[in-house]
């Protein structure tokens, strides 16, 4: 991956609130042991005595102070430098170190002042500026972010690489989408499948393009991205267009009429390009054309991806081609056994085969044919021991397919005057729902309010 797509995610993640990227960290020393070296300190001690050369040393040494001691960060830095005053590499290993680190007072500005100097000293490395303007993002310096920057591409940095940067900076820091936008454009302009190289490098800025009124822009460029490329990075665009589409749901038509013939066209296509094409027709009520796709993935003998036949039972249930909907319930169910059982023969034999979910929907299934007893029967199998129960979001809160059931029986129960029965089932959906699901509560207060 270039380091630009890397400082992107580091600087979505800044922006965004979200966590640091932090390396494997060196275990630290116990109550009893403070006064004694950091484990593996030591060792690398020793070694830089035998070697005061061994740059690798000095760089898993800094890793023992970055957090705590970030002045021997700086000391560490300014010895490896008299060591190896000819390398570029030097500087690009520290601000790693610094911007992963940046949340816990890593010595920013004093290696940031060093990174000027060698900015100058070695114009034959541009990824020197690309680093500083890292730095620079981390410190919410705009202005020196891209003038950094543009010196790197004064030095002969990669301009798409640059051009990416300087887009984030202008979008995230100076929040100005249009020049971003126009950074942005001349990735894309310039070739290839840079845009999308990470499945990360971009997704970060669609919210804050939305937010400001420039969705369509952002399609524009995706949609001009994956008509240039394949595999991998067509993929990661692809994920960010489903992206897109959920924060701006007016694109998932457009977005559907894309990435629909990619997905017929390309037999090894990634399986999750499908669960999410899938996904986005069952939001459009492309009921249809679902079940459609689903015939001719069974007709070409392609494989049908686990929630993909999820999406092709629930549009057939709502199309109410029920004989259909149960086939594909079914079909996911046994797929789901397959992949959970395990190889144990014994463990395998009280494995639960059977999906809440699945269970669950056939019961509305056949509760729409009239067949009550039947409907009850298969939302008990939901709550039982043989069933592997999954969440559900409703209404933004997670409940599981048994708690679901539970509330279903109780309404079966209530519609034949067996209140005690409906009570005992959605006092159970409650429990199992840890009160977050709101029907089973409404429905107990009839009961309660009948039993009075």
């Amino acid at each position: 991956m270039k380091i630009a797509s890397l400082l992107a995610f580091s600087l979505g993640l800044m922006i965004c609130g979200g966590p640091t990227i932090v390396h494997a960290q060196p275990t630290q020393p116990s109550a009893e042991t403070t006064d004694a070296p950091k484990p593996g300190m030591a060792e690398l001690q020793d070694a830089i005595k035998r070697d005061p050369e061994n740059l690798e040393a000095y760089y898993d040494l800094v890793e023992y102070y970055a957090k705590d001691e970030p002045d021997e960060v700086i000391k560490i830095f300014d010895r490896v430098i008299v060591i190896a005053p000819g390398n570029p590499a030097i500087y690009e290993k520290f601000s790693i170190i610094a911007t992963t680190y940046a949340y816990e007072g890593a010595p920013l500005k004093a290696i940031i002042d060093r990174l000027i100097t060698a900015q100058t000293t070695f114009p034959q490395s541009p990824q020197i500026s690309m680093h500083l303007a890292g730095l620079y993002s981390y410190s919410k310096q705009p202005d020196q972010a891209i003038a950094a920057l543009k010196q790197g591409l004064k030095n002969g940095g990669d301009r798409q690489e640059f051009d990416l940067m300087l887009g984030n900076v202008e979008l995230m820091l100076n929040n100005q989408p249009d020049r971003a936008l126009r950074y942005y454009q001349n990735v894309v302009k310039i070739g290839d499948d840079y845009l999308c190289e990470s499945a990360y490098g971009f997704s970060f800025f669609l919210e804050p393009l939305v937010s400001q009124g420039k969705a369509q822009e952002a399609f524009a460029l995706l949609k001009s991205t994956i008509q240039k490329s394949s595999g991998k990075a067509q993929h990661n665009c692809i994920m960010n267009l489903y992206q897109l589409s959920d924060l701006h749901p007016p694109l998932r038509k457009e977005t559907i009429t894309l990435i629909r013939p990619i997905v017929l066209a390309e037999r090894e296509i990634n399986q999750s390009v499908i669960m999410e094409l899938t996904d986005l027709m069952v939001q459009e009520k492309q009921y249809a054309d679902v079940i459609a796709l689903g015939d001719r993935f069974v007709a070409e003998q392609r494989s049908v991806p686990f929630l993909s036949m999820f999406a092709i039972a629930k549009s057939a249930k709502e199309l109410k081609d029920f004989e259909k909907a149960e086939k594909w319930y079914l079909a996911a169910e046994a797929r789901s056994a397959r992949s959970r059982t395990p190889k144990s023969t014994t463990a395998a034999d009280s494995y639960p085969k059977l999906l809440s979910s699945v269970r669950w929907h056939i019961g509305t299934i056949r509760l729409a044919q009239g067949k009550t007893d039947e409907a009850i029967e298969q939302f008990k199998l939901a709550i039982s021991t043989q069933a592997f129960s999954t969440p559900e979001s409703i209404n933004g809160e997670s409940v599981s397919y048994k708690a679901i059931a539970h509330n279903s029986l109780g309404e079966i129960y209530l519609s034949q005057g067996k209140l005690k029965e409906a009570q005992s089932q959605f006092e159970s959906s409650i429990q199992e729902s840890k009160n977050l699901y709101a029907a089973p509560k409404q429905n107990l207060a009839k009961v309660q309010s009948q039993l009075k």
